[in-house]
């Protein structure tokens, strides 16, 4: 199994059980008031770009799967990101610089108040090294085994971004979490997990899934935080040339 797949799988599994008690019960709708907030602390016109990219994945959604219906699109959506394999080593960067580029055609700024990419990355002494934010004291990693393409590994690294939980979209889901169990939810597994496997937010996102995390409701994908928590958690693997 090639190693980015098989990171990926760990960390899958690693986070399953976590996801499932920190979704129990989760089923309230986002409110008015909760957007009114949610959009004040995110910024208008971030709140603005997510908007129009949200229409931009529903748009390429019921282009993929033409004669279904919004709620079917998503449902499709979310099974095959479930079941997908993984991206391939070679095809994390190029799909998320495409996602990026998406996302700045909407608004510049909202791309870095969600992510972040390392400032530098490079490897001394059979380490990986990753600075952000000026960080003085980054912290190295052990090589990946069997990695024979150095260059190769630290242009994906470069290329791959993680959850900015320092930004107005990680702090504007925190102003809702209090009143909002989905943001609460979502809110907490980012700040304890970081970067979370896809296919783990889609199952417990997929309506097929609901009895087994014990929901009272059914998620509804017209949901203003749900279909905006689909389009980050999933849009990277939209941009590969697998789907």
């Amino acid at each position: 199994m090639p190693f980015i797949q098989l990171l990926e799988h760990i960390m899958r599994n690693f986070t399953f059980t976590f996801i499932i008690i920190a979704f129990l019960g989760c089923s309230e709708q986002t409110t008015e008031q909760e957007i009114s907030d949610f959009e004040e602390e995110l910024g208008q016109e971030e709140a603005q770009g997510l908007a129009e990219m949200v229409k931009h994945f529903e748009r390429e959604l019921l282009e993929r799967y033409p004669n279904k219906s919004l709620d079917q699109v998503y449902e499709l959506h979310l099974d095959y990101i479930n079941k997908d394999q993984g991206l391939q080593f070679g095809d994390w960067a190029p799909a998320t610089l495409k996602k990026d580029s998406i996302f700045r055609l909407y608004n510049e700024n909202l791309l870095n108040e969600i992510w972040i990419k390392p400032d530098t990355v490079w490897v001394k002494d059979e380490r990986l090294y990753k600075s952000y934010r000026g960080n003085m004291n980054p912290t190295g990693h052990r090589l990946p085994p069997f990695t024979d393409d150095i260059d190769s590994l630290i242009y994906f690294e470069q290329n791959t971004d993680i959850p900015n939980r320092e930004g107005t979209f990680y702090k504007a889901l925190e102003r809702i979490s209090k009143s909002n169990k989905i943001a609460n939810w979502y809110y907490t597994i980012k700040r304890e997990a970081g970067n979370i496997h896809s296919a783990v937010i889609a199952e417990a996102l997929n309506d097929h899934q609901l009895d087994y995390y014990d929901l009272n409701e059914k998620i509804s994908y017209e949901d203003y935080l749900v279909k905006r928590i689909i389009l980050v958690e999933t849009y990277t693997r939209t941009c590969s040339s697998k789907h």
